[in-house]
């Protein structure tokens, strides 16, 4: 059940007169003390007016034994308030002992007896307990019933419910989709101060669903939203701020909500903070601050924050670096149905980081990334069947593997691909189909792919040679810093193929091939350098 369902509602109650003077002077005194928050005045007042019967006084001592304001918590003692206030025919006292039925407080969890007394709550036209057995219905998935409940609760001007009823619209669930009713629904719960109505007429305003696309609406209502406590608008405000989309981009203002999102306990705003912290962007950078926010969304089973926080102990951020640690919150990570985190825990298996190296633990938790559409996951799993490591050698699995991949976007995936092709492993021997993933993993900026690329317009393997074409691919590989690249690269500055001959940017390129460990562009170096280039 929605957690805003889930705390005893206030009482509602109306200023009483007649009906016993007394009796309606000691109820209209209990109310006002309780609403003032003077709850140990109001204990022996309200009492008095239950035990004349008066079940407004009673409502109002099972809210305050309930609570322990004024008085020692004891649920027995609310539970029996309640039940006495509910059989007075108080909405409220019925909804509340609904609600200590629904969560097992005072009484043993019972859910058909709590959505009894919710039905009674809304039969006496408490909107409360309306929206409670819309909420209930919907829970179970019987979204006509839900929808009854929660129009009932709206049109007692209860804004979870409207709020509600609005998603059903807007969804299409238990009703024909219409994004005008939706609109009119949380347009109601906004002005009804629904903080969730606000946010969602915000987001309809942000899509551009059933109204005109308009930033300026959207940030209206998403900051009343924001205001009314509920965490998504804060967040979504930072969001829009740090990405300037619809308002000047402002990382300080970014800030603020996030903070404020994350004060709410809304995991992916200490999650954002976290990293803007971290990048130093709006704020001094601060790894530390960074961490503490990391770990608070952690808590909070925000998965990304556990895999941010594994990140910052595995390159020892703000923290002492500690691969073990590192691995736990790439778990909880994964646990959380993390992406990255499960994929981190299969290179944290494959290569033996934090871990026994283990083989058939990394195929499982690359499969699980894989399966959760991870691009690199998947080429990381092919990748292991085409070695057979942690399983029985399949080549044609690899290719499947690679192939997800890449259509996904993993440059890697994709050369492997091109190298089973060019070598004719697994499949038919295909150099043009080769080249076509050399293209694409280029294209993805792999510098080894352009420069099998490169070879492949030298030699005429699988296209026509064009030296010009090889050149073009073997720099931009060499840009890549892929370092056997910057090597050939060299060849043809020195040799003058498909470039002007020029031997003083031929050394250059051989210089930075050897920087990046290709000893064969040391070789050439020391050769043009002792020939006085």
């Amino acid at each position: 059940m929605d957690k805003r369902l889930l705390s005893l509602a206030a009482v509602l109650g109306l200023t009483l007169t007649g009906c016993g003077d007394n009796v309606a002077e000691v109820s209209n005194q209990c109310e006002d003390l309780y609403k003032n928050e003077n709850y140990t005045e109001a204990f022996p007042i309200c009492k008095k007016a239950c035990d004349l019967n008066n079940g407004y006084g009673c409502a109002y001592i099972g809210v305050i034994y309930h609570e322990g304001n004024g008085v020692e918590q004891d649920y027995s003692k609310a539970i029996f308030a309640l039940e006495k206030a509910c059989n007075l025919n108080i909405g409220g006292g019925c909804y509340n002992l609904g609600v200590l039925y629904n969560i097992g407080k005072g009484v043993k969890q019972d859910l058909q007896q709590a959505n009894q007394y919710f039905q009674k709550s809304c039969e006496l036209k408490d909107s409360y307990g309306c929206a409670a057995l819309g909420y209930s219905y919907n829970d179970e998935q019987d979204y006509n019933q839900a929808k009854i409940y929660f129009e009932k609760a709206c049109n007692l001007d209860n804004g979870i419910g409207c709020s509600y009823l609005s998603a059903l619209y807007h969804d299409g669930i238990g009703v024909s989709q219409d994004y005008n009713q939706a609109k009119i629904y949380a347009e109601k719960a906004c002005n009804l101060n629904d903080g969730n109505g606000c946010y969602n007429l915000g987001s309809l305003y942000q899509d551009g669903i059933g109204v005109t696309q308009d930033y300026n609406q959207v940030k209206i209502y998403f900051e009343k939203a924001c205001s009314l406590g509920e965490s998504s608008g804060c967040y979504d405000l930072g969001h829009l701020y740090g990405q300037g989309q619809g308002v000047e981009q402002n990382y300080q203002q970014a800030n603020q909500y996030y903070e404020k999102a994350c004060t709410l306990n809304n995991g992916s705003g200490c999650v954002n903070l976290g990293v803007l912290y971290s990048d130093g962007k709006g704020v001094k950078q601060d790894y530390i601050m960074a961490n503490t926010l990391y770990k608070k969304a952690c808590n909070l089973n925000e998965g990304t924050g556990c895999y941010n926080l594994g990140t910052m102990y595995l390159w020892g951020q703000g923290v002492t670096k500690d691969e073990q640690q590192a691995f736990q919150y790439f778990q909880k990570a994964c646990n959380l149905d993390n992406t990255e985190g499960c994929y981190n825990l299969g290179v944290s298996y494959r290569d033996g980081i934090g871990v026994n190296q283990d083989f058939h633990q990394a195929v499982q938790y690359f499969q699980k990334s894989c399966d959760m559409n991870d691009a690199t996951g998947c080429g990381n799993l092919g990748n292991l069947y085409d070695n057979g490591e942690g399983v029985k050698q399949d080549k044609q699995k690899a290719i499947h593997y690679y192939q997800k991949g890449c259509d996904m976007n993993d440059n890697t995936a994709c050369f492997n691909l091109g190298l089973l092709y060019a070598d004719g492993t697994g499949v038919e021997q295909d150099e043009q189909k080769a080249n076509l993933y050399y293209q694409k993993a280029c294209d993805l900026n792999l510098g080894a792919a352009c420069n099998n690329l490169g070879i492949a317009y030298v030699k005429g393997k699988g296209v026509k040679k064009d030296q010009h074409k090889a050149f073009h691919y073997i720099h931009k590989a060499c840009d890549l810093n892929y370092g056997l690249a910057c090597k050939n690269e060299g060849i043809f500055y020195k040799y003058g193929n498909g470039v002007r001959q020029n031997k003083i940017t031929a050394k250059e390129s051989f210089g930075k091939a050897c920087d990046l460990g290709e000893q064969l562009g040391c070789d050439e170096y020391r050769k043009l350098n002792e020939k006085g280039y």
